[in-house]
């Protein structure tokens, strides 16, 4: 899914969703079926742009925690920081500021508001 097609609030939610249902959803099934979602989306910009920067970026979440948690601790809440971080890292790749800024001025938000500069 490159998110061209989809309006960037769609896109909002989906990177809001994904890590919410990680949490609320029981660990650690819950957790593995968000992951491999994030993980998907965010592999299919490819490695150098999606995957890679998400694994990089959660593999000392999880060393952190196999440091301070048992190993069925360190697995139910790394796999939800791994959703986290897969889905911030999906949306960046998909959505360039500039289309946000248009879709919330479009919405009825200020320009300065949104984030475009005076």
């Amino acid at each position: 899914m490159t998110g061209g097609r989809l309006h960037p609030f769609t896109l909002l939610a989906i990177a809001g969703a994904l890590p919410a249902l990680a949490w609320i959803l029981p660990a650690p099934a819950g957790g593995a079926c968000t992951a491999a979602v994030a993980l998907v989306l965010t592999a299919s910009h490819g490695l150098r742009r999606g995957l890679w920067p998400a694994v990089l970026t959660a593999v000392p979440f999880w060393v952190f925690l196999r440091l301070l948690h048992d190993v069925p601790t360190t697995i139910a809440i790394g796999l939800r920081i791994t959703t986290m971080v897969a889905s911030f890292v999906w949306l960046v790749a998909v959505l360039p500021p500039p289309r946000l800024v248009e879709a919330m001025v479009a919405a009825g938000r200020s320009a300065t508001a949104a984030g475009a500069p005076p």
